[in-house]
């Protein structure tokens, strides 16, 4: 081979090898941006603890408002088994939240701060929109009206889910999730 020759293969090989560095670093960062979850600044409303991948508490991801509202608000007009007439909900679905803390199970372990508990299975938040409300017709909810969170079925879209089994599962107060 000639000196050329050499120099080039040479180039070759160096430049793949910076390629593979800079693709591995990049992966390596996303990898850990992916893995974090900011501490909360004030009260903590939700606990997600169990099969989760990231968590910013002592193998728990725990959010405040500020930080369930970033995870982008959705609202639901629905009936309601527990009130008359239509309301109107505003929260984050269960579903970006599972996904905000990689949870891996097929059941979710919801715990009021009353003691009420309840198991959801993962496949209702897959199938429908289901609801962590916060606002109740356009008021923040506090303990005393059912808050600060309402796991909220959206049954006036959904005739099927208009019976007891997910009534039950229609924790308010809620304050921690556990996957499994």
């Amino acid at each position: 081979m000639t000196l050329y020759g050499d120099l080039k293969n040479l180039m070759v090989r160096g430049l793949m090898g910076c390629v593979f560095i800079i693709s591995l670093t990049l992966i390596a960062a996303g990898t850990s941006q992916a893995q974090s979850l900011p501490k909360p600044t004030s009260a903590v409303l939700l606990t997600v603890e169990g099969n989760i991948g990231v968590t910013n508490s002592g193998g728990k991801a725990e959010f405040d408002r500020g930080m369930l509202e970033a995870l982008g608000m959705q609202k639901i007009v629905t009936t309601n088994p527990f009130e008359t007439g239509t309301h109107t909900f505003e929260g984050i679905l269960i579903s970006d939240i599972l996904k905000a803390v990689d949870a891996n199970g097929s059941n979710l372990s919801a715990v009021a701060h009353d003691g009420y508990s309840v198991v959801i299975p993962v496949e209702d938040v897959v199938n429908y929109p289901v609801m962590l409300a916060m606002v109740w017709n356009g008021k923040t909810m506090k303990i005393r009206n059912r808050g600060p969170l309402w796991v909220i079925y959206p049954i006036g879209k959904y005739p099927e889910l208009q019976n007891q089994k997910y009534s039950a599962r229609s924790v308010w107060q809620l304050k921690t999730l556990t996957v499994e």
